[in-house]
């Protein structure tokens, strides 16, 4: 004869999991609107998707400008620069680079196909036409700088479950920049001003003991 336990679990499990799959959408609706402001719509919530598509879509094509390079330092320091400047800009830049192997342009579809798979992976990461990015391949001794010339996304339904998606996102968005700015704040108002002496001696004792 069964075990009443165990009948009652294969009755029990399967019908929690579908209440977890069917209120998941509830919960999105209801957190969404917990953080939200009550007269927040569809309208910013639509701008800021549109703005930050790479958080919820697929890749659909990218065009890109790359380069390889051989050192991490000149990497990084390629990449800080190449952050303020436009296409022209940044072709010099790594043309004049010392450090730079090689360099091209490539169009990358929507599975990362096209180019090196480390550019794939720069340009999807970057996700907005104009953003650079750095895929570092130390194993290679290689860090691969990407620009997005332009990059496109394949459409998502803006139906009422992705729609909180969006919106909790949006608001978790707005939420940690407050937070931000009210931490800032409490900086300039209250200087952390750390005692370099009483410090030093703390370190010293916890180190004899």
């Amino acid at each position: 004869m069964p075990n009443r336990r165990s009948v009652l679990s294969r009755l029990v499990i399967p019908v929690a999991v579908g209440v977890l799959l069917l209120g998941s959408a509830a919960f999105l609706a209801t957190a969404a609107a917990r953080v939200l402001p009550p007269d927040s719509g569809d309208g910013e919530a639509r701008a800021w998707y549109r703005e930050n598509r790479v958080l919820f879509d697929t890749v659909a094509r990218a065009e890109v400008t790359w380069a390889r390079i051989t050192d991490e330092t000149s990497a990084k320091a390629l990449l800080e620069r190449a952050a303020r400047k436009d296409q022209d800009e940044f072709e010099r830049l790594v043309t004049e680079a010392a450090d730079v192997l090689d360099s091209g342009t490539a169009v990358i579809d929507a599975h990362g196909d096209g180019a090196d798979p480390m550019v794939a992976r720069a340009a999807f990461a970057v996700g907005e036409t104009g953003g650079v990015g750095l895929a570092p391949d130390p194993g290679a001794e290689r860090w691969w700088l990407v620009r997005v010339v332009d990059i496109s996304f394949e459409n998502s339904t803006w139906d009422t479950e992705f729609a909180d998606r969006v919106k909790l996102a949006f608001a978790t968005h707005r939420e940690q920049e407050h937070l931000g700015r009210l931490a800032e704040s409490l900086r300039e108002r209250w200087p952390v001003r750390v005692n370099e002496n009483r410090l030093a001696e703390v370190s010293r004792t916890e180190a004899t003991e």
